[in-house]
């Protein structure tokens, strides 16, 4: 086992307002941290897993030439994929969402809590999370016409399982003892630093406490009808033979994946119609849903190193979730997703004539995303936990890897000496052994930029791209319009500073204020993040040691210009921060490496 021990500090208690987290006006981390006013903490117990998965993928492939012009291809794949288990049977099964929680004849009054986790291999439970899928049966199939002796047309179909490995969740099992920074709603501090654990530090208890585990804390498990995810993936292309020993390839390559894989946090939030009372933008009132109630969790034996054995009052909030005993609960391995890529690819290759080979590519392609759940597919969303995972909102937009465009260009040049009789000819031994059997190849390769990752605390109520973004700007990359407008709780909006400052007279982005609903897409497809682009050279010298035995010695210069790109980066998504929207080149390093070189030999057999 391993402990691990967080603390973290923000403004939230030397701010002007408790309940206004995105105020930027007020309140200062190291004001909070010399008060020892901790905004959070935890402490871990945890356990080393011992995780297995079997895999099995008979398959059968072949090629028949059916006439002089016609070859198929058919093929046939089964995967048998088992889903995660753990040696010792330390994972959890589904969560009890109608028994009744034992924890319910310690509760006062009489009240009643429903549901809990389960755990594989216990009380009839099967031994792994989710159920075993067994018919990912996966056919393949390809062809290659000859329309005449210049021209072929091939196409091909393919369907993929992707045979995920997911971990599922193993509660119970580790545990964490959050720091109890507040009794009130984040109204006072209980000013932890000298004393961060003094209700002790929690034990794990493996699955001896049945549907009580992880009781005051927020459990996780998967969906036990999760499926592998799967993958049509087909294509057709024309490749035409030109003069001077060049062809050319035209294709259309397109996949669609299904059943995507996701999680969903929503399962134990309070019904819709009390979060609209709450929702300003709703018209609601925040006070409603943090207004102070009596805790009937508290000092109740179970609870133990949590917020609801030690506050005498909750939220109406907390107090609402339909599993009140417990905090947020986090669904896994879901299907909720849906991949879309389509693209357009050319190819153009000379081959060798004179020593010198070339080749190009150009990709023209849209990958696009549609997510219910409340996190994307691709990459990881800046999310709400108490507001955006709710109600499984669609979101369609970019996939995170999306890049419209791509180029490559790439050349191999032998140079003359060595290459032939002609050139010995010309020469002696001597400059031949100096100057024979060198080659210099390079690539320039050109991607354009990846969607933005917009921020997921903030309604998007108007286009803020910028038009003509300087990437090459020697400070600040700027690619978004600073107009962030910040609702209080009344449903009002009010320019940030920064933003008045900028000349900015209405928002394109408001900060939600608690309990607002979450609707802003993950990535926008029409604010792109800095492209990238670079050149790489090699020079290359094969030499006979004996026999059929060589040598090769290679010098390779990687970024052979000193490009500096920033493609890997985001642009400032906290909308608080007045870079936001731009990339700071002072204080956020380049994605590439800088130039860089390389030596390196090879035997050739």
């Amino acid at each position: 086992n391993s402990n691990l021990f967080v603390m973290s500090f923000d403004r939230r208690f030397t701010q002007r307002a408790f309940d206004q987290p995105s105020d930027a006006l007020s309140g200062n981390s190291f004001a909070s941290f010399l008060l020892g006013a901790a905004a959070s903490g935890s402490i871990d117990n945890n356990f080393y897993p011992t995780l297995r998965w079997n895999y099995y993928a008979p398959w059968v492939q072949d090629d028949w030439q059916l006439t002089n012009k016609l070859t198929v291809n058919l093929g046939f794949r089964w995967d048998l994929n088992t889903p995660v288990f753990e040696e010792d049977n330390r994972l959890n099964y589904n969560f009890d969402t109608q028994a009744i929680n034992p924890v319910s004849s310690r509760l006062p009054g009489g009240l009643q809590v429903r549901g809990g986790l389960g755990f594989v291999d216990v009380n009839g439970n099967p031994k792994y999370p989710y159920k075993y899928d067994k018919n990912n049966i996966q056919p393949r199939v390809g062809l290659a016409y000859m329309l005449n002796d210049e021209t072929v047309l091939r196409g091909g179909y393919g369907l993929y399982y992707l045979n995920v490995v997911g971990i599922s969740a193993s509660d119970g099992f580790s545990v964490t003892t959050p720091l109890i920074t507040s009794l009130d709603g984040d109204r006072t501090s209980t000013f932890p630093l000298s004393n961060p654990f003094s209700q002790g530090i929690a034990e794990a208890p493996g699955s001896s406490l049945g549907l009580e585990t992880l009781l005051g804390r927020g459990p996780s498990f998967s969906n036990t009808d999760f499926a592998n995810p799967y993958v049509h993936q087909f294509s057709i292309s024309l490749q035409r033979m030109l003069p001077w020993r060049t062809t050319i390839e035209v294709a259309y390559v397109g996949s669609r994946t299904r059943q995507a894989q996701n999680r969903w946090g929503g399962l134990n939030e309070p019904p819709l119609e009390l979060r609209n009372q709450c929702d300003p933008s709703q018209g609601g009132n925040p006070a409603i849903c943090n207004a102070q109630l009596p805790n009937p969790f508290f000092q109740v034996p179970g609870f133990e190193g949590t917020s609801r054995f030690t506050s005498r009052t909750l939220s109406r909030y907390e107090l609402s979730r339909p599993f009140p005993q417990f905090t947020s609960i986090t669904q896994f391995d879901r299907n909720d997703g849906t991949v879309w890529y389509d693209s357009m690819q050319v190819f153009l290759n000379k081959r060798m004539s004179d020593g010198l080979t070339l080749a190009g590519t150009y990709t023209l392609s849209k990958m696009i995303e549609e997510n219910g759940g409340g996190n994307q597919i691709g990459g990881t969303a800046t999310t709400n936990p108490l507001i955006v995972e709710i109600d499984r909102i669609v979101q369609k937009s970019a996939y995170e890897s999306d890049r419209r465009h791509r180029v490559t260009l790439s050349g191999v040049y032998h140079l003359p000496f060595g290459r032939g009789q002609k050139y010995m000819n010309q020469a002696n031994a001597v400059v031949e052994a100096l100057a024979g059997g060198w080659e210099v190849a390079g690539m320039w390769l050109f991607n354009s930029g990846r969607p933005w990752g917009l921020p997921q605390n903030v309604f998007y109520v108007k286009d803020a791209k910028i038009a003509n973004v300087d990437f090459g700007d020697p400070r600040v990359i700027r690619a978004v319009q600073p107009c962030v407008g910040q609702m209080n709780n009344s449903g009002a909006v009010t320019m940030l500073a920064y933003s008045v400052a900028a000349g900015c007279t209405e928002p394109n982005f408001i900060i939600r204020p608690t309990y607002t609903a979450a609707g802003t897409n993950f990535r926008d497809d029409e604010i792109r993040r800095p492209p990238f682009y670079q050149f790489d050279i090699n020079f290359a010298k094969t030499f006979r040691i004996t026999g059929n035995v060589r040598a090769q010695l290679r010098f390779e210069v990687y970024n052979l210009f000193n490009q500096v790109v920033y493609d890997e980066r985001n642009y400032e998504n906290n909308p608080t921060n007045s870079l936001f929207g731009s990339i700071d080149k002072t204080v956020v390093r380049q994605s590439n490496f800088p130039r860089y070189g390389q030596l390196g030999i090879k035997l050739l057999f």
